[in-house]
């Protein structure tokens, strides 16, 4: 590999990316690392270790997964509905997010599916935001094959981006559906999905 690379975590992923570049967005970077430390859930499956040309390259096996990990970007959704794509955060996250705008009208469900490979009871984790903690106008809830998730999404005591646990799902192997489900139209925010 060389002595200009080195190692930058991601959880649950690892990366790998030449020191001589930047780092893009570090704060970003930095947020999920504290985020995803807190999420006992979410386990990487290997770690990759570099050292800068003086050790050279180990792995590192970590305990196997009962179950997979399905990571969905908001953005990726096959259909978006009524939300839409905002990057207004991007030197921030890293990424846009999904935006519900429907000015005091529930916007459409924006839908995608996945195929999930193993059986059994999956943790949702969303990526959220409320951006006015004092009203909590952007509600939203996940649907996963029709059945809601245990929280309401877009409440909180502050306005910072974070992981919001979602309840449990038991889930068969196959296609699953997943909607994200706006309850105000007033700019409900979801930047992420994770089932893990």
């Amino acid at each position: 590999i060389g002595t200009n690379w080195g190692l930058t975590k991601t959880y649950p992923l690892c990366r790998i990316v030449p020191l001589d570049q930047p780092i893009f967005p570090i704060s970003r970077i930095e947020e999920n690392r504290l985020e995803a430390e807190t999420m006992s859930n979410l386990n990487c499956a290997v770690i990759v270790l570099i050292s800068v040309g003086i050790l050279g390259a180990s792995v590192v096996n970590c305990p196997a997964q009962e179950s997979e990990i399905i990571w969905l970007e908001a953005e990726s959704f096959q259909t978006t509905g009524g939300w839409v794509n905002d990057p207004q955060f991007v030197d921030i996250m890293g990424s846009p997010y999904l935006l519900a705008n429907g000015v005091d009208e529930p916007v459409e469900d924006a839908v995608t599916r996945i195929n999930v490979d193993t059986d059994g009871e999956y943790q949702l984790w969303v990526r959220c935001k409320d951006w006015l903690p004092t009203h909590s106008p952007g509600r939203f809830e996940i649907r996963i094959d029709g059945k809601k998730s245990a929280t309401i999404f877009g409440l909180s005591d502050d306005d910072q981006w974070k992981w919001v646990d979602g309840g449990r799902f038991e889930l068969d192997s196959g296609e699953v559906e997943i909607r994200l489900h706006d309850l105000t139209g007033w700019w409900g925010r979801c930047d992420a999905v994770i089932l893990s």
